[in-house]
């Protein structure tokens, strides 16, 4: 028997003796049906000196044959009784066996991130810069000489700084380039808009030549249809006196600027009972 046929050989015994489900449709859908009229255990392997076709496929002269006991009366073992016949022995093939199916996994890895959970799982963005401000006690950098008991209003501004650079980086493609100094897209929509200070994108403006104060000249950088967005103008229509659409989106813009800020405050204030 050459050592093709060998391979073979083992490759059906592989397939019979394991779940049908492992090997492509046309292997799988005949071992099923072997596997569900007979017993697994009842296949035998038998090894290469005891198979009479060995006689035959490795070429015999017919004289010869005529002489072959084995060949007329099959192999010693047959005559005894089926608990003495030799272990059935034949070698496992894990891998590399063909017809086996092709099993791809896509594999996607997720960062979590504590900011996107608290901003949707408490609806006050000032609770949630005070809960930051608390967990930034434990940095050196953003600690107080003399730390209280309660939040205070220069300790606030850092973690609103913070929740802005995070969702800025995982909205805007532009950050990256901008914090490196190099030169945004020319199909970006912000283009015209952005710049990069001090690890935020904000709005490079004329009004840079004005006296106002740094945040209205150069507000910083929101997309659109982001929760923080929403918490943001949420804050602002609260904090004065649930404000009507255009002093909700002036006061908005002394500190932010929102891509579609029109649009977002009218859901708000619509939505407002109090308005």
């Amino acid at each position: 028997m050459s050592d093709l046929s060998i391979v073979r050989l083992n490759d059906c015994i592989n397939w019979i003796t394991s779940p049908s489900r492992r090997w492509s449709v046309f292997v799988a859908n005949r071992v099923g049906e072997i596997q569900r009229l007979t017993k697994v255990e009842r296949w035998r392997h038998i090894a290469s000196p005891d198979n009479l076709a060995d006689k035959l496929s490795r070429g015999i002269n017919p004289y010869d044959l005529i002489e072959a006991k084995r060949w007329w009366n099959g192999p010693e073992f047959l005559k005894w009784d089926e608990e003495h016949w030799p272990p059935s022995v034949f070698p496992r093939l894990d891998n590399d066996l063909s017809e086996q199916r092709k099993i791809r996994i896509a594999v996607s890895t997720f960062h979590p991130c504590i900011i996107d959970e608290l901003l949707n799982k408490c609806s006050n963005l000032n609770k949630i810069c005070r809960i930051i401000a608390y967990c930034l006690r434990l940095s050196k950098i953003h600690r107080e000489h003399r730390i209280s008991t309660f939040v205070s209003a220069a300790e606030v501004s850092t973690p609103l700084d913070c929740i802005c650079r995070t969702m800025q980086q995982r909205a805007f493609r532009e950050y990256e380039a901008l914090a490196k100094n190099e030169i945004v897209n020319t199909s970006s929509n912000i283009l015209s808009l952005s710049s990069y200070e001090s690890g935020l994108m904000r709005v490079g403006r004329r009004l840079k030549n004005s006296n106002l104060a740094f945040n209205a000249c150069h507000p910083i950088l929101l997309p659109r249809k982001h929760i923080l967005t929403q918490r943001i103008i949420e804050r602002e229509h609260t904090r004065n006196l649930h404000a009507g659409l255009q002093a909700t989106m002036a006061f908005v813009r002394q500190h932010f600027w929102l891509l579609s800020l029109r649009y977002g405050t009218w859901n708000i204030t619509k939505m407002c009972n109090l308005f």
